[in-house]
Order: C-alpha cells, then sequence, then structure tokens
C-alpha cells in the first residue's frame, strides 16, 4: 500500500474508512507503534477553505487528551507547489474509533426496543462530560 508522512512518522494506508465532500479518511497503520490511526485528507482549493482545516486542527489541538474525544497526535500541510492536486493538501492524524458511530447502536424508531435506561444514561454522562471540557 501507499505510504504517507505526517511529521517524523510514516504511515501505510490500509483501508478508505469514509468520504465526504472536500475530505478522505483512511486508516493508517503506523509499525513501530504497532497501530492504526485515521488519517484524514482534506484538499482547500482556496484561502477560506485553508482557514476551515486551521481552525479545525487548532479545535483539535486544544481538546485532545479527554477520555470522551477523540484524540488528535499530528498534521501536515504540501503547499500548493508540492501538492499533485489544485489547491492546498492537509493531512490530520487522529485516534481509529473502530467501534463505529453512535448511530450504529441506536435502535431503529418503531422498529425495536428502545436502548436499557442505563446505557442511555451513560451516552449522557459521556457526552455531557466532554462537552463541559469543550467549554474549558
Amino acid at each position: 500500500g501507499q505510504t504517507v508522512n505526517v511529521g517524523k512518522t510514516t504511515f501505510r494506508i490500509r483501508r478508505v474508512i469514509a468520504e465526504g465532500g472536500y475530505a478522505v479518511v483512511f486508516e493508517g497503520y503506523e509499525s513501530t507503534k504497532g497501530i492504526s490511526f485515521a488519517i484524514k485528507r482534506l484538499l482547500a482549493q482556496d484561502e477560506e477553505t485553508c482557514k476551515v482545516v486551521m481552525n479545525e486542527i487548532d479545535i483539535l489541538k486544544r481538546l485532545t487528551g479527554h477520555a470522551n474525544i477523540i484524540q488528535f497526535f499530528g498534521a501536515a500541510c504540501v503547499g500548493k507547489e508540492k501538492a499533485r492536486h489544485v489547491g492546498t493538501e492537509f493531512l490530520i492524524v487522529t485516534e481509529l474509533c473502530s467501534g463505529g458511530s453512535l448511530v450504529d447502536y441506536l435502535p431503529i424508531p418503531h422498529q425495536q426496543r428502545p436502548l436499557p435506561s442505563n446505557v442511555v444514561l451513560q451516552i449522557l454522562a459521556q457526552t455531557s462530560r466532554a462537552i463541559q471540557h469543550m467549554h474549558k
């Protein structure tokens, strides 16, 4: 597979996890630690989009370190002169959450039993702790 460098770390791309309007998320494997990470690749076509991406990186840096918020490990920028595409390419490396999203665990309305109250309380408590951390 293809490799990408973010800082001094080399990741081997294993697979595409998700694709969106201006980003693709890959699973990247770091062999010295033996761990997979999420690597988000974004293409910024203009200055405004570059600012949005830089803001995302800044927010991730400030929020990392809390148990209920995804962990940020690093970011890299490939300028227009080095990018193989039009615009600026950004790579953002975060913790890989392989358990799926919350939506995957929620019952389909009117088709399944509701979640047990202890599970609902756990979800609300974890979400509340994450929101509280964001407001510090």
